[in-house]
């Protein structure tokens, strides 16, 4: 793989390779290289050298510049480890959603910096100070955002009308 290309971003590559539903080993065979060839550049230890760059955007379909980013790559927040789904859907699918979430959210944020929404409207409460009763919750989310009593008709509207983007996104 050659010089370490310093500007790589190792992190970009495993979101790259999550992303697309790679595991390390399907991944190396597709780029010609070792599994463990490809843990020591996931890990930042050994770089890229521009034909390896070149390999790695044509196997994984995103820019070399998207392999630069200085950014941080976010793991699971609290409300994701505790999803109930989770035990029913294997941990690879699971890792290309989260992958995809924060690539499509880092994107969004980029598209947003020059725009100017106002404050969100959006209240958090924590499931534990209302002792587990998220109907509780849902009840003075309704109440901030007069919903009238009854099914929402349109989760999606009020959201919107409380200032919150909503980006639709096939998973």
């Amino acid at each position: 793989m050659g010089n370490k290309d310093k500007k790589l971003n190792h992190e970009m590559v495993i979101l790259a390779r999550e992303s697309r539903g790679f595991t390390q080993k399907e991944l190396a065979r597709r780029l010609g290289i070792t599994q463990g060839a490809l843990s020591r550049i996931e890990s930042g230890s050994l770089g890229l050298d521009d034909s390896g760059l070149k390999r790695l955007t044509g196997v994984l379909n995103y820019p070399a510049s998207f392999f630069r980013q200085k950014r941080l790559v976010y793991g699971l927040g609290l409300v994701e480890v505790f999803h109930r789904k989770r035990q029913s859907v294997g941990i690879k699918a699971l890792d290309k959603v989260y992958s995809l979430i924060d690539i499509r959210t880092n994107e969004i944020s980029k598209m947003l910096k020059g725009v100017e929404l106002g404050a969100v409207d959006v209240p958090c409460f924590n499931l534990e100070d209302y002792d587990g009763d998220a109907s509780e919750i849902a009840r003075m989310v309704k109440a901030k955002w007069r919903i009238p009593p009854g099914p929402v008709q349109n989760v999606t509207a009020c959201f919107e009308r409380a200032r919150g983007i909503v980006v639709p996104f096939d998973f």
